[in-house]
């Protein structure tokens, strides 16, 4: 049994044409968790998904499309006052300008009827994934983490596998990122071994991917990323 936690986003890719019109590209889910457990259903894993949607014409469709690929719904908030989350990427003369409208509640504690054995969350509601978190000892509890929150910081302290993104890790140990300069990648990742002591993944975006194997510190490509973070999840 796998259970993702928190947060789910529906984003517009909408690009402006010459005449000042909205052309609309492309349309889709956002939000690590949710994602994850789309992938994991599609690849016929037990997928349970905890977030928080508005019965709105969003929502639904978020909804929908986990059930097309049998992730379990049946923890699924649904707020009552607030629209679903919902990013737009708008696109003119080769800019891009991102508005979103995100849900502003935490996600409520739950008590799960399973027990999962693995566990993956993104940075959102800190508080009750700690709670999770430590209610499941024996689960396989993994953290994406995309803000240097103190709560959140501290639900690294239960997690077996952390991902943090460049910007987080650069702010946690005060080292730059420089493309052209492994040893600062190096030197980021060392550090963030030494504090958290776990499997850490550093996500580049655009970049790729890092992490560690045998004892050596391996950058993956862009292009190979969705290999090391979702399919490994299930080896750990």
């Amino acid at each position: 049994n796998i259970l993702c936690i928190w947060e789910s986003i529906y984003n517009f890719d909408l690009l402006v044409e010459e005449n000042k019109t909205y052309n609309t590209k492309s349309e889709y889910f956002l939000g690590v968790s949710l994602i994850s457990s789309y992938l994991l259903g599609f690849w016929g894993e037990n997928a349970y998904y905890h977030g928080l949607v508005s019965k709105d014409i969003y929502g639904s469709k978020i909804v929908k499309e986990l059930k097309s690929v049998n992730v379990k719904i049946k923890y699924i908030e649904y707020d009552k006052v607030e629209d679903t989350s919902l990013t737009l990427s708008i696109t003119k003369d080769n800019l891009e300008e991102v508005i979103d409208k995100k849900i502003t509640k935490e996600l409520k504690y739950k008590e799960y009827k399973f027990i999962p054995d693995i566990i993956f969350s993104d940075g959102t509601s800190p508080k009750t994934v700690y709670k999770v978190f430590n209610k499941f000892k024996e689960a396989i509890k993994i953290l994406y983490v995309n803000s240097d929150n103190s709560d959140l910081l501290k639900v690294c302290k239960t997690s077996k596998c952390i991902i943090f993104t460049i910007d987080v890790a650069e702010k946690i140990t005060g080292v730059k990122f420089d493309s052209n300069n492994k040893d600062t990648l190096e030197q980021i990742y060392s550090k963030l071994k030494d504090v958290y002591g776990k499997i850490i993944i550093i996500d580049l975006e655009a970049s790729g991917t890092v992490f560690e194997t045998s004892e050596k510190i391996k950058q993956q490509l862009e292009s190979k990323k969705s290999e090391i973070l979702f399919p490994k999840i299930i080896k750990w």
